[in-house]
């Protein structure tokens, strides 16, 4: 693991400055440290060898080191599937739950890289496809880590969303949207909705209802290798707009079903810390009182 890609966030202050000097130090220990960037930035290293666009640096990295939030360590997995390129984050944001280092332990990355001091975790990531209605076309949906999520597009009303898991009814949930997540986006939108948390590293997923109107609707966990559809009921809204990892978003319709599987590729993460998860959890949600 000797050539080393560094994706500096384009909104976090200092990020570049931090990649810059995270470049050297690496490179002095050894490594071939490249910095990926849609625009390089107008500073000394820019002007020399060190930065390339952001597609190029990553193409013959054995490490991607991303200094950011969990907004820029999802963009870098959505870049860097399906190679399986591990990911190392640097926090710059708030929570950073998928980061490993934090801001004032960055000096001790090239040292511990070089020593072999590190493991690697596979997180489980999911695919869908939307099968459209009527004309039978199948629409690819960009695979996620943290979850696919099915918002209304009207405010005024509530959604029924029919669930089979195996091709066997399920739930039939009135809500006003569902959040389908992997145990790493346990930590996310649907740990907002209500969702439990899981360890990371469990293949499974979790379907959690966005408001629902019904006390006994709640979460459900499944096995990650169970096959998930869900279809539009009848009598209520009839549209809703599906997202992977808050992004590119889709059409969803009434009579259009979609199908959530296991992604055959997952996201590696590489880890320097032997910190428990659930210890990081509390520290991050800042519960923690150990």
């Amino acid at each position: 693991m000797r050539k080393i890609a560094l994706l500096p966030s384009a909104v976090k202050q200092r990020s570049a400055e931090l990649a810059e000097k995270l470049a050297d130090s690496l490179e002095a220990k050894g490594f071939q440290a490249i910095i990926g960037a849609e625009t390089p930035p107008d500073s000394p290293r820019s002007s020399g060898k060190g930065y390339a666009e952001i597609t190029q640096a990553i193409a013959e990295a054995e490490l991607v080191i991303v200094l950011g939030g969990d907004g820029s360590m999802l963009a870098a997995a959505r870049r860097l599937y399906p190679s399986e390129i591990p990911l190392l984050g640097v926090n710059l944001g708030k929570l950073g739950f998928m980061a490993d280092a934090q801001i004032d332990e960055i000096d001790l990355i090239p040292e511990a890289l070089a020593k072999g001091h590190y493991r690697i975790e596979n997180r489980m990531m999911l695919e869908a496809k939307i099968e459209r209605t009527g004309t039978g076309e199948q629409v690819s949906v960009d695979p996620a880590l943290n979850e696919f999520a099915f918002l209304k597009k009207t405010l005024s009303r509530a959604v029924r969303l029919e669930l089979k898991v195996q091709d066997e009814p399920v739930a039939n949930y009135l809500c006003d949207g569902l959040i389908v997540a992997t145990p790493t986006g346990s930590t996310a939108y649907s740990l907002s909705a209500g969702g439990p948390i899981l360890n990371p590293t469990l293949q499974a997923t979790v379907v959690t209802p966005i408001c629902p109107h019904s006390l006994n609707q709640r979460s459900i966990v499944l096995s990650g290798e169970e096959e998930l559809h869900l279809q539009i009921g009848p009598g209520y809204g009839r549209e809703l707009i599906m997202t992977s990892d808050s992004r590119n978003p889709q059409q969803f319709g009434m009579g259009d079903s979609v199908i959530i599987s296991h992604a055959p590729y997952c996201t590696k993460l590489l880890r320097l810390k032997r910190v428990h998860f659930y210890r990081s959890l509390w520290s991050r949600l800042g519960e923690a009182d150990f």
